[in-house]
């Protein structure tokens, strides 16, 4: 058995070179640094390593994250829904309606997390249509009874 400090194999740099535990290096299982986590340990990615991310899953991530938590802040949304409307009403208008795997889009969120302020800013934004049902099949006029 080799100890700790003394590294695993030359291929890492052999005897001398610390394994990557003791230079504070976390691996997986398949020797790989494990995913990054978001605060709640969640992993950010689902792509393997090294791959890429395209720009419309990395825009409908970032809008997930910002419009559809539980801990969402009215004044950031506005703050995107105002640069979206800036850079192109037709951008605005489908990131508003943006959908995630199970059908659902913000607005869902929003009201299941009782995030009324940006409920009323996803409504009154006027390129929103939410014309989309989520998966329990309910759509803009249910949503806005509530």
């Amino acid at each position: 058995r080799r100890s700790l400090a003394l590294g695993r194999s030359k291929k890492r740099g052999g005897p001398l070179c610390p394994p990557p535990q003791a230079r504070g290096i976390k691996e997986s299982r398949n020797g790989n640094p494990p995913a990054r986590r978001d605060r709640r340990g969640r992993a950010l990615t689902s792509a393997p390593l090294g791959a890429q991310l395209s720009s419309s899953s990395l825009v409908l991530q970032e809008w997930f994250r910002v419009s559809s938590q539980k801990s969402s802040r009215a004044s950031k949304v506005a703050k995107y829904l105002q640069a979206l409307d800036e850079l192109s009403p037709a951008l605005l208008a489908h990131v508003i309606n943006l959908s995630d795997g199970n059908g659902n889009m913000a607005l869902h969120y929003s009201v299941s997390h009782s995030n009324f302020d940006i409920v009323r800013l996803l409504l009154d934004t006027e390129k929103d249509q939410g014309r989309q049902e989520g998966r329990g099949g309910e759509g803009q006029a249910v949503l806005q009874g509530t």
